[in-house]
């Protein structure tokens, strides 16, 4: 699917205060900065951490759980500015012992993914798969990577795997459908599409806007599909 598009992980973010990720249905849109100017927002930033840490030690850095979630929050900050490299910073200074943790490895993915940075955010995601199989967004996220850093076909092979033990998850056969569609196997998409579809009726009005599928649009077209929900729908 396209980047700009409907690609369920791409609309993925970090909530910082429940540490969960969210899954939003339309393009995420960077919050407009209300502050006089950017300087000032980042002056928020930058004294999120000025108590935590003369708290710690008369003001020597030292981790400890309070200072991990600061950096995270601070991480953040930074990801909505598009300051990528300064979230990344802070990232870095989190304990050894925390960094593995799901919640700052997810942190970490959602930098590297704003900043088009497919090969690190692939480390991310394998890691985040390898220590959570049985959670499909990881799966998804490792594919996303790939179609990127690699190409669409290694990216396909992680969603074959990826679909045999979430064998229900509707986003999964859909990126498969898109694949699918992209390599000129418009059969196995419509499979592909129909079965997502059966699973989350929000991928029928999502395909037609698709540009991955668009040479199956007028086979979706006579079979009812439409890019609104119709009346009574959610």
């Amino acid at each position: 699917m396209n980047v700009n598009l409907y690609e369920e992980f791409a609309f993925m973010d970090f909530n910082i205060q429940s540490h969960a990720v969210v899954v939003v249905k339309v393009k995420r849109i960077v919050p407009v900065i209300t502050c006089p100017s950017q300087l000032y927002y980042i002056k928020i930033i930058n004294t999120m951490t000025e108590k935590s840490d003369l708290a710690n030690n008369n003001g020597n850095e030292i981790f400890s759980p309070i200072g991990t979630k600061v950096r995270m929050q601070r991480a953040n900050g930074f990801r909505i500015l598009e300051m990528y490299d300064e979230a990344e910073e802070e990232l870095s200074k989190i304990a050894s012992e925390d960094r593995l943790g799901r919640d700052v490895l997810t942190m970490n993915l959602a930098v590297r993914q704003d900043a088009e940075d497919w090969t690190s955010m692939l480390k991310t995601a394998r890691i985040l798969r390898h220590q959570y199989p049985d959670a499909s967004e990881w799966w998804i996220a490792e594919a996303y990577a790939l179609r990127r850093s690699e190409s669409m076909e290694t990216a396909r092979e992680v969603l074959l795997d990826a679909e045999k033990r979430h064998s229900d998850d509707p986003c999964i056969k859909y990126n498969l459908a898109c694949y699918s569609c992209c390599n000129g196997d418009v059969k196995t998409a419509l499979r592909y599409l129909l079965a997502a579809v059966e699973l989350d009726d929000k991928y029928k009005h999502l395909a037609l806007a698709d540009e991955d599928l668009i040479d199956m649009r007028d086979v979706l077209l006579k079979l009812g599909f439409s890019s609104e929900p119709t009346v009574g729908e959610d």
